[in-house]
This record gives structure tokens, sequence and C-alpha cells, in this order.
């Protein structure tokens, strides 16, 4: 907190540095950084779009820890206002990619592709909305000792970058280059393989918890047969005003509108049922309100999917030194608390937007 409050000492219009700082700390209403996060408020308004936002998320949170969810929320609509119109989200695309992949992977076309014949569980794949608790669960099961490191990795997506898409189509067309076409899975499984050891080093299993898993789950499934999936599911009001509160540094268009959310969760749960019809047992789904409130139930059965033995360390996760850098970060430096449970409920007049579609 020193080093950003000399920052903002002398670069009082840093917006990112404010949401930092307010992401940090619980604001009281004699909070001097409150106080002094207010007195800047016109000059911030000649400053850039994005640099506007970040700070109005800062003042959402303030007004949040302070409790006026009135003043909270008009600063969080102000800074998704402003991402909204610089990044626009176009749901019927979304809608349609989701759908076509949906129909693309089934029983029958999958039959028609060569076996893989990797036989790795090295990774281990979570999937689920942003801010459902996959942060958590990656966690817990990187404080395992068998397992070395994970996080967003995005590795996945340069492995099948041969295939030239998501489809089955695109890997039935891939393999047609192999007069071997067991040989093209494996160059997948052997590319993905080698680029977590470059990152992470030899000797342990890794969690690949990727935003983009769930696209890729048929390609995922089909190279690594072996590999364990969690998918993580979170009450969808929660979730939902979870990621409209959430200043995200990746591209997560959707997150700006209420609208858009309800669309981005409806196209998800979709794939989700796709894929479970199609995996079974292969995926855990894992409830976040029932995983935080009995640990010693769902750690053991997380652990147990995957493959790893019941270690003491998985429970106090928050003790693991690792570099954590999901928006998630704070939540998972302490013991799990119910406290995010509901957190949408003060909230919820204002997501009508959201409740019309997500039903």
């Amino acid at each position: 907190l020193k080093s950003l409050r000399r920052t903002l000492a002398s670069w009082k219009t840093s917006g990112v540095t404010w949401m930092t700082l307010a992401s940090l700390k619980k604001f009281t209403q004699d909070d001097a950084d409150f106080k002094a996060m207010l007195a800047v408020r016109q000059s911030m308004q000649a400053t850039e779009g994005d640099v506007q936002a970040a700070y109005a998320y800062a003042l959402g949170k303030a007004y949040a820890d302070i409790g006026d969810i009135d003043k909270s929320f008009e600063f969080y609509r102000e800074g998704a206002a402003l991402m909204h119109k610089a990044r626009p989200f176009n749901v019927d695309n979304e809608r349609a990619f989701c759908e076509g992949l949906a129909g693309s992977f089934t029983n029958d076309s999958i039959s028609q592709l060569a076996p893989s014949p990797i036989e790795s569980d090295i990774p281990i794949f979570v999937v689920g909305w942003p801010r459902s608790g996959s942060t958590l669960v990656e966690q817990i099961l990187t404080s395992h000792k068998q397992v070395v490191d994970g996080g967003e990795v995005n590795l996945f997506r340069t492995a099948a970058m041969p295939l030239k898409g998501f489809s089955c189509e695109h890997a039935k067309a891939y393999e047609a280059r192999f007069a071997d076409k067991a040989e093209a899975w494996q160059g997948v499984g052997d590319v993905y393989l080698h680029l977590l050891r470059e990152r992470f080093g030899d000797g342990g299993r890794i969690v690949d918890k990727s935003l983009n898993n769930s696209r890729f789950l048929g390609l995922i499934r089909h190279a690594f047969p072996k590999a364990p999936i969690v998918w993580m599911r979170r009450d969808p009001m929660d979730a939902a005003w979870s990621c409209y509160r959430t200043f995200f540094s990746t591209s997560l268009n959707w997150t700006w509108s209420f609208s858009d959310i309800a669309n981005y969760f409806k196209a998800e749960d979709a794939l989700r049922e796709h894929w479970l019809s199609l995996y079974g047992d292969a995926i855990l789904e894992v409830p976040y309100e029932e995983l935080v409130c009995n640990k010693e139930t769902w750690i053991p059965k997380i652990l147990a999917h995957c493959g790893l033995s019941n270690d003491k360390n998985a429970y106090s996760f928050y003790k693991t030194k690792r570099a954590v850098l999901t928006s998630s970060v704070a939540q998972v430096r302490g013991p799990m608390t119910k406290a995010p449970i509901g957190g949408a409920e003060p909230y919820r007049g204002y997501m009508k937007d959201f409740t019309d579609i997500y039903s």
C-alpha cells in the first residue's frame, strides 16, 4: 500500500493505481485514501476512458466498503459503461459459436477420430465461469506435494494451432494429413506437455485453468483421455455480480453488461451440459458454495478425482507461496470464508437485465 500511495502522490490520475489500492484494503467513511480518491474526481474527467473506468471501479469498491450500495453501483455502472463502449461484445456470434461447437462434437463424430496414444495425466484442467471459484481450486491443487504449479496458462491453444479451429471437423481434417492418424494427437500432446515443462519445469502435475478451456474441451478430452477435468459451479447471481464489479485486465468484454453476462453464462451452460453428456464422470462438478462450507468433504473429492492423495497441505492452501495472477488473488491468501456467498443480494434490484435473461 505504501508503494501505491507514493505513486498516487506524484500521479494522482492513475486509474489503475487507485483500483489496485482499492482491491487491497477495506475503506471506512473517514479513510484518508478515500478522501484523497474523491479529491481527484474532477481531474479524472480529463483522462482516457479506460483510466476513468478503472477509477470508477475503485470508487465503486470504496462505497461498497462503507455500505453505500446506491453510490457503489452508480460508480460500477459508470465504469462498466465506459468499458462497454470501448469493447463491445457480440452476443449473436458467441451463441452461434457455442452452438456450432456442441453440434460438431457428438459420440458419432468423436468415434471417427483416431484414439489418442497419450497416457499422460500431468495436466489437470479446471473449467468454469470467471469468478466461480476456479482460482480457489487451483490454489488447493497447487498446494499438494505432487503438483508443481498452474494458472491461466493458455498453452493448449498454441499446441492445437495446427488444427486451425476448435471443431471435430477441424480435428478430422488435421488427422487426414498423417499416414498414422494417432501421430496427429501425439504431436499435439507432445507440444502441449513440452510447453508446460518449459514454463513449470519437470517433476509434477500442473493445473491448467485457462479461461478458454470450455471451448477446447472436446479437443482436450480427446488428446488427453486420462487428464482429469474439474468444473466449478457457483450461484449465477453471485457470479454475475462478481464479474460485473471486477475490472478484468484481460479482454472479457462480456463482463461490462448484465445482459451480456447472462447470455455468456447461458452459452457456457449449454456447453457444460453438452460436455457432461459426452464425458460424464470424467468431469467432476464442484459447487463453490458447498466447497467453502464443507471443505472436509469436497477437498478429498477433488483430490481423488485428480488422482492425488489426501495431502494436508491442500487444506491450508492459503499458506502456499506462489504467484497468483488473477483478480481472485486476495481470496486465496486466507482461509475459506462464506462471506462471498450471497454477495449479489444487496445489488439484486440493479440486476434486472441479468435476471430477465438468465432464469
